[in-house]
């Protein structure tokens, strides 16, 4: 039987390529290709093999009924800062994002640098956008207040590298919602009379007027009764509202403080910026090897100040409170 280019992920079923380094669909590393290996987890197996023996899976998806604010979730507007490198190939570069990753991260094991690189789903601000990308990992005790984003791209004979920093965003809670305008009348009146006349009418039973005086009483008390349920549901949901509303409140105050300033003081003379820094090193050295040969044609870098940030932190809070 001939051996096809084509198989499948352990760990998804996904079809790939026999010389892929990570899985296109769930963003894992994939084992090493071993010809006419068995079916056990973690080895490679035939395409037709597979097809016989096995029904792929469908891949993976994040589950977006929770709230729009969770793991795998960022926004494009708490961007920190970004570089791209541009190179220049007289024939269309044929270096795949995989191949180059994995060069990266053997880069970054020969130099001792406790990071590693790993592909995720990624969902952008409360959209459905949904996009792969890849990600640099710190290897470090320290709580990590961002999300750095390595994109390796290619237009015609033009080569991209793009790093890019974003904030992490709050894990905020369910938004909470407008109150409502209480009832002009609790019932309590209404309730209070109904009781009198009920009495009244008990006193005076043996009198002509005695059974309508019970029954007015016992209409007013029921209406009484229950424009003050309604009342209590209205208050019931107002204390709710201000519940959740003092938890938004403390979860974006939280995470403007702790999140936010962090990421900047971190960033300047943190242990996290010096692993950075040292896999940013690591980037340079892999293009220097990929790209000796190629014309070096741009390099920008754009970086954002806590002033833009605070302003932008104002604005995108404000507007996630009006679409409640």
């Amino acid at each position: 039987m001939n051996e096809t280019t084509s198989r499948f992920c352990p760990h998804c079923g996904n079809s790939v390529h026999t010389d892929s380094l990570f899985c296109p669909a769930c963003g894992k590393e994939l084992p090493e290709y071993t010809p006419n290996a068995g079916t056990n987890k973690g080895q490679w197996i035939m395409e037709d093999q597979y097809k016989q023996k096995i029904s792929p899976p469908s891949p993976p998806k994040p589950d977006l009924s929770r709230s729009p604010v969770k793991d795998g979730v960022l926004w494009s507007w708490l961007k920190l800062r970004s570089s791209r490198q541009q190179f220049h190939s007289e024939s269309e570069p044929t270096i795949t994002d995989e191949e180059y990753m994995k060069k990266l991260d053997q880069k970054l094991k020969d130099n001792h640098v406790p990071a590693t690189i790993e592909r995720r789903i990624v969902q952008w601000d409360e959209s459905a956008l949904q996009k792969l990308m890849w990600f640099i990992i710190p290897h470090a005790d320290v709580i990590n207040p961002m999300s750095y984003v390595l994109l390796f791209n290619h237009v015609g004979n033009f080569t991209f590298v793009e790093e890019k920093t974003f904030v992490t965003p709050p894990n905020l809670p369910e938004k909470p919602g407008v109150k409502k305008p209480l009832p002009s009348d609790n019932g309590i009146t209404k309730t209070l009379l109904g009781i009198v006349l009920f009495i009244a009418g008990i006193i005076m039973i043996d009198e002509g007027f005695g059974a309508p005086l019970i029954i007015v009483g016992i209409v007013l008390a029921l209406i009484g009764g229950m424009s003050w349920v309604k009342y209590g549901e209205v208050h019931s949901y107002n204390e709710s509202v201000e519940l959740k509303q003092k938890q938004w409140n403390d979860a974006w105050d939280s995470w403007y403080s702790d999140r936010l300033y962090a990421s900047f003081q971190e960033d300047v003379n943190g242990e996290l910026s010096r692993i950075f820094d040292s896999v940013f090193s690591c980037i340079k050295q892999v293009n220097d090897d990929l790209f000796n040969d190629k014309q070096h044609m741009h390099e920008e870098s754009e970086r954002a100040s806590i002033n833009d940030m605070e302003e932008l932190f104002h604005k995108h809070r404000d507007q996630m409170e009006e679409y409640k």
